[in-house]
This record gives structure tokens, C-alpha cells and sequence, in this order.
């Protein structure tokens, strides 16, 4: 399974566990809230039911009936039945509402308010025709409690009392509906408190998830880096090493050859490209144990100033022992040049013959090599004049183990990392490569390093 799949299987699995907390902790809030309300309406029932509030209630209405009584004999008008009814309320009041908040403190610690409405008051009298006295519809009339908004409260209780005015029962009779409604004014904060533990503890066990995640994360990236760089390197590395060692192996069969034992300049000349090849392979062994010991694998330059033209000679007379078409021709326009860079030259080398390399492997016959300078950079340009690379590919060539095709087809030989390779030598210099098609075939490679 890829790096990525991973870490986006865990990330949904996290994102999963953080909803199931939040589900969890929610359920939890609602059970919380629905057992404090019963408990709660529990209490109020036990109060309700005592003695003492059912004698203030038959108090009222008792007062009620006699009300009703004077109004059916058109003693009272309908507003001064609701006014007395009211009034007479109350004067009952304080004493319901002392009773009632002495006698639930005793069964619970929530503090709450109560109230008990007219609902619905409806005569009716022999004919079966009804007179409503009260409606919902109509301005709610509090008998008892507290005055608040049934919208804010708990309706735990409705009641119909249904009563004959005459002993007879006989018509008119009364049906008075009521409601007792509850409030708890902290009933959320109360919960809340309850649960708040219980949110505490989840929020420290996500978190140390998201921690040990996070770690395990970054490990893995941590980790995949290195392997990259280390399978980089060996890639890399492997491929320098076909350089110096074919540079080698073609200068031995020079040295066995008849007009070259006979010419003490010629021995020397391929003595010394030997000497330098044969220093350039210790120093690619050097490191490939110093990159081995170092702690994260990366290339380390080793900057030098280096005589531009003396540098680029003796690059390009080693490449070119390692050239079998000797119809190749490549131009130094830097043989003269009297200037100092500062670079890693070994490294840097590299990237040179990679791209001499290239040129030559393209089916280039002729190599300009050219120095300019242009916005305080120095530009190095090697240019050929082989088969070029297709304009949309540019972008590409620069990446690990990409490689030009034809028709679909590699017909090249090579890994794909001598251009990768270079682009990381040249952006450890501070500088930058590009490459550009040329007008008359062939691509020019630019690089291009800031003044020092």
C-alpha cells in the first residue's frame, strides 16, 4: 500500500473517530438531559400530590364555580367573571408559590419554576350551546406560579375538571382545562456540568490520538525521505561511476597501442587522464561514505574558486577519450576565459559530462560550449545540434527516471537520473538549469549561477 493511501486511511479513520466522539458525547448530553427533566417532573408530581397543594387547588376552584354561578344568573359579566377569577388568584399565589418552592428544594437541588394555566373554560347549557369563557386562543390567564413563556417550559401535566353548577346535574355544566407547565431555568448548564468530565477525558484521549498520529505520520515521511535519498544516491552514484571507469578503460587500451608507446608526450598525456580518473573514482568513493555516515544522506559541496578555462579543459579532454565517434566536435569557447568560479568541482563535473553525455547520445556532432554573463549570473550554455526534445517534454526531463521517448518508444539507453541528478548538483549551487530548443535543431542547456 502506497505512502499515501496510508496516511489518507488513517486521516479518514481519525476523522471517523472524532464523529463517533461527537455522536457519543451528544447521545450522552440528550440521555443527561431527558433523565434530569424526569427526575425533575418526578419531584414536581410528588409535590403536586400533597394535601396541601390539593387544598389550594380545590380553593380555586371552588372560587371559580361560584363565579360561574353569578355569571350564569347574570350577576357578572363575562369580564368581571375573568377579573374576580384573576384577582382572587392572586391572594393564592404567594402562599402556592412558598409551599410549593419549600417543599421541592427537600427532593431536589435544581432550581425551577412552575406554573398552572387556564387552557380552556366552556358552559354548556341545555340546548348543548357552549359559551367559552377561556381559550388558548385568547390570553393565557396563570392560576398559580410563576409568569413565563409556555414556549420556555415543559408541559408535564394537562387536566380537565368537568362540574355540574346545579346539584341536580342538570344543565349548565363547566369543563376547565389546565395545564401545568414546568421551567428550569439551568437545566442545560446543569447537565453540562454532569457531562463535562466525560468531554474532558475524549477531548485528552483525541488529542493524544492526533499526537501518536502525527508522530507515526511524520515518521513514515521521515522515513520514506531517507530511503529516497539513500535509493537516490545509489542510482546516481552508480552512474557516475560508467564515466571515470570507461574514461579508464579506453586510456589502458592507449597505452597498449604501438604509436602511443612510442610518444613519451602521448604516454604522459593518458597517464595523467588515468591519474585523474582514478582520483575521480576515490572521491566518488569518498562520498559514498561520507554521504553513508552522514546523518540525512544529502549531498555536501565542498566549494572551491576554480580558473574557469583550466577547469572546462581538462573535463572535456577526459570526456572526449570516452567518445567513440571520433566525428564528434566539441568547441570550448571558455579554453580562454580567465575566470574564477566558485563551485564543488567535482560535483559540478558531473553535471557537465551529463550533459556532454547527452548531447553525444542524441545524436549531436557538433557541442558548443559557451560562458556569458547576464543579470549578475554567470551562464554556462552547452548547445548540439542532435535530435532535440520535443517543447512539451521540457518540464519533464528534469524529474527522477523520466526519459525522452519516440513514438512511445525508449530507444536511448540510460535511468532517467543523469538530468535529475544535475538539476539537484546545480540548485545546491544556488543556481538553476533550463533547457531551449535551437532554431536549427538540437537543444541548448543553460546554466546559470549567481555571482559570488
Amino acid at each position: 500500500m502506497k505512502n499515501k493511501q496510508l496516511i489518507f486511511i488513517s486521516f479518514m479513520a481519525l476523522a471517523t473517530l472524532l464523529l463517533l466522539e461527537g455522536y457519543l458525547l451528544q447521545n450522552t448530553y440528550k440521555l443527561k438531559t431527558e433523565l434530569y427533566r424526569r427526575n425533575t417532573v418526578k419531584s414536581v408530581f410528588q409535590v403536586y400530590n400533597l394535601p396541601f397543594a390539593d387544598s389550594i387547588y380545590w380553593e380555586y376552584r371552588n372560587d371559580l364555580k361560584n363565579h360561574l354561578k353569578d355569571y350564569i344568573s347574570n350577576k357578572i359579566s363575562k369580564e368581571e367573571l375573568q377579573y374576580k377569577f384573576e384577582i382572587n388568584n392572586l391572594k393564592l399565589n404567594p402562599t402556592y408559590l412558598s409551599f410549593f418552592s419549600n417543599e421541592i428544594s427537600k427532593l431536589t437541588d435544581t432550581e425551577l419554576e412552575i406554573k398552572v394555566s387556564v387552557n380552556e373554560l366552556v358552559l354548556s347549557n341545555n340546548s348543548n350551546e357552549k359559551d367559552t369563557l377561556f381559550s388558548e386562543n385568547n390570553q393565557v390567564f396563570t392560576i398559580l406560579g410563576h409568569t413565563f413563556n409556555d414556549a420556555d417550559g415543559i408541559l408535564i401535566n394537562t387536566s380537565n375538571w368537568t362540574e355540574y353548577l346545579k346539584s341536580d346535574k342538570l344543565y349548565p355544566q363547566f369543563n376547565l382545562k389546565t395545564n401545568i407547565i414546568i421551567k428550569i431555568p439551568e437545566l442545560y448548564n446543569d447537565v453540562l456540568t454532569e457531562i463535562i468530565w466525560l468531554f474532558v477525558i475524549s477531548l485528552i484521549i483525541f488529542l493524544i490520538v492526533v499526537v501518536l498520529f502525527y508522530y507515526s505520520v511524520s515518521n513514515l515521511l521521515k522515513q520514506k525521505k531517507n530511503s529516497d535519498i539513500k535509493t537516490d544516491f545509489i542510482n546516481n552514484i552508480t552512474h557516475e561511476f560508467n564515466t571515470p571507469l570507461s574514461t579508464i578503460q579506453i586510456s589502458t587500451k592507449m597505452l597498449l597501442n604501438e604509436q602511443v608507446l612510442h610518444n613519451p608526450d602521448s604516454i604522459k598525456s593518458t597517464v595523467e587522464v588515468i591519474d585523474r580518473q582514478n582520483i575521480r573514482l576515490q572521491k566518488l568513493l569518498d562520498r559514498v561514505i561520507e554521504r553513508s555516515l552522514s546523518k540525512d544522506g544529502e549531498i555536501i559541496l565542498q566549494i572551491q574558486n576554480v580558473k574557469l578555462s583550466d577547469y572546462f579543459n581538462k573535463v572535456i579532454n577526459d570526456f572526449e577519450l570516452t567518445i567513440d565517434d571520433k566525428g564528434i566536435v566539441i568547441i570550448n569557447s571558455i579554453k580562454d576565459i580567465e575566470k574564477q568560479l566558485k563551485i564543488d568541482p567535482f560535483y559540478f563535473s558531473i553535471v557537465i559530462v551529463n550533459l556532454l553525455n547527452n548531447a553525444v547520445k542524441f545524436k549531436g556532432n557538433m557541442i558548443v560550449i559557451d560562458f556569458k554573463q547576464s543579470n549578475g549570473n554567470d551562464l554556462i550554455e552547452i548547445s548540439d545540434n542532435g535530435i532535440g526534445i520535443p517543447k512539451r517534454e521540457h518540464k519533464l526531463i528534469f524529474k527522477q527516471f523520466y526519459r525522452v521517448s519516440e513514438n512511445g518508444k525508449h530507444n536511448y539507453k540510460g535511468l532517467g537520473l543523469g538530468l535529475y541528478y544535475s538539476e539537484q548538483i546545480v540548485k545546491l549551487h544556488k543556481g538553476s538549469i533550463s533547457v531551449a530548443n535551437n532554431k536549427n535543431g538540437g537543444v541548448s542547456f543553460t546554466i546559470s549561477l549567481p555571482k559570488k
